[in-house]
């Protein structure tokens, strides 16, 4: 063999830890982003546990026969509808992305997942306050943007200062944003016996929505060094 064919083998050895070759990583990537967005849509329509998808839902069963009608009693079931809605659409959302990366570019599709952990707290809010400050729209449409300058940036940007940018925009959110507002309906992907039962309240409760910007910052940066790995990957493919 000779010096130019074992440099080449070399250079074809699989890159440990990317996207293409770490299944692992993008697997938690998909199914994190598989329950942050239907928490998020659940948590954002119902305002409360138990609200107007989990009421219908209820009411359907009971109408159709498939529950036992309790009226003129206090109905927890509804508080487990709102628990099966947001876990139901997190397994289709999960299996989903698993059939589509087949036919879709892995690249356009960790893309798209970026975005959308970028943008879902920011619209969660907006829809549950009916609209926010134009400061606040005009962050958000500014962060996409360097998120998708970051993830498409042919030199090195630094991971850290993407960090602290991302940890901006979510804390923004969270503050300025009236991330709390989330807080009546943030347990809907939770188990409802553990916020039905008689004491359950005090400051884990209270404070359950931070998990929303906590996970969405998470994710983002996740998503972003895998996207950013993948395309450095193939960037010399493309080339040759």
């Amino acid at each position: 063999m000779t010096i130019d064919q074992a440099a080449r083998s070399q250079n074809q050895v699989p890159r440990i830890g990317t996207p293409g070759e770490s299944p692992a990583r993008r697997i938690l990537a998909e199914l994190f982003f598989s329950f942050y967005l239907p928490a998020l849509v659940v948590a954002a329509h119902e305002r409360d546990p138990g609200g107007p998808w989990a009421a219908r839902l209820l009411r359907w069963g009971v109408s159709a026969g498939y529950l036992p009608n309790h009226s003129g009693l206090e109905d927890h079931r509804i508080f487990y509808w709102d628990f099966l809605l947001v876990w139901c659409i997190a397994l289709v959302l999960f299996l989903f992305l698993r059939a589509v990366r087949n036919h879709l570019q892995e690249n356009h599709l960790f893309m798209a997942i970026g975005i959308l952990v970028l943008t879902a707290y920011p619209l969660a809010l907006i829809y549950i306050q009916m609209g926010v400050s134009v400061f606040l729209y005009l962050e958000a449409v500014l962060s996409v943007i360097a998120y998708v300058l970051w993830l498409k940036a042919k030199r090195s940007v630094s991971t850290a200062a993407a960090c602290v940018l991302l940890g901006i925009h979510f804390i923004v959110w969270s503050t300025l944003g009236g991330g709390s507002s989330l807080s009546r309906a943030a347990w809907t992907a939770v188990w409802p016996g553990l916020y039905t039962r008689p004491g359950a309240s005090g400051p884990f409760t209270s404070f359950f929505w931070l998990c929303y910007p906590i996970i969405g910052f998470a994710l983002a940066v996740l998503v972003g060094i895998c996207l950013r790995e993948s395309m450095r990957k193939d960037r010399p493919a493309s080339g040759a």
